[in-house]
């Protein structure tokens, strides 16, 4: 009965509204959602930076549900509202092109609470002390990565306290080529605003995949980091 007046309502789920469908590649695109909240939503439980969600859609009749990682932050969320799932389009998949096709804005889809333990340590996040890690993302494995970064920036802008713990990242980013780096001017500015950041940007067509001389080339002092 209430699914017959509330669109998307169900008890194993969490109904989120599409705020805004944003290209960041020809293959790769971002679907933000808004989580409902009112008297007859539960509230979602929020999320740590660089866990996923399951996102549950009605296809021919059929709910189908894929899992991506969220690529903003906690801190981004507690702002606005919103999130962010950046998605690669798979070319023969049956679902994440799709989405990007058929999806409306102002449409309703379900959301899972979050998941996964691919997150910073509690102890590493919250130590007084400038931690040392090393985050290595190929393509649209950056988007955990993202959310992370998003988060130490505006964790730094909150209050003077939180300014003096930062963490000192080094991210090595491989891109297909130098024209396939999404998010690239968003990583440039972070290292601006958040100085304990350092981004290298390696262009896999011409330097080839991840090696050892890779680290000691772009990151000598790895061996001294936490790596993700």
């Amino acid at each position: 009965l209430i699914q017959m007046l509330v669109p998307q309502w169900t008890t194993d789920a969490y109904r989120a509204q599409i705020v805004e469908v944003r290209d960041e590649m020809s293959d790769m695109y971002t679907l933000v959602l808004k989580p409902q909240t009112g008297l007859i939503d539960r509230q979602w439980p929020s999320f740590v930076a660089g866990q996923f969600i399951e996102l549950m859609v009605e296809k021919d009749g059929a709910r189908t549900s894929r899992c991506f990682s969220i690529s903003s932050s906690p801190a981004y969320y507690h702002q606005t509202g919103l999130i962010e799932l950046s998605i690669r389009i798979q070319q023969k998949g049956r679902i994440t092109p799709w989405i990007r096709e058929r999806l409306e804005l102002g449409g309703l889809v379900n959301i899972s609470a979050a998941q996964g333990d691919f997150v910073l340590p509690g102890a590493i996040a919250s130590s007084a002390k400038a931690e040392k890690l090393l985050f290595i993302a190929g393509g649209s494995g950056i988007t955990p990565f993202r959310s992370m970064l998003q988060q130490q920036v505006l964790q730094q802008k909150k209050t003077l306290a939180e300014q003096s713990i930062k963490l000192d990242i080094h991210l090595l980013y491989y891109s297909r080529n130098a024209q396939q780096v999404v998010f690239q001017q968003e990583f440039e500015r972070m290292q601006t605003e958040y100085p304990n950041l350092k981004v290298t940007f390696v262009d896999s067509e011409k330097e080839g995949f991840i090696s050892a001389d890779h680290l000691l080339t772009f990151c000598d002092d790895f061996s001294e980091r936490t790596a993700f």
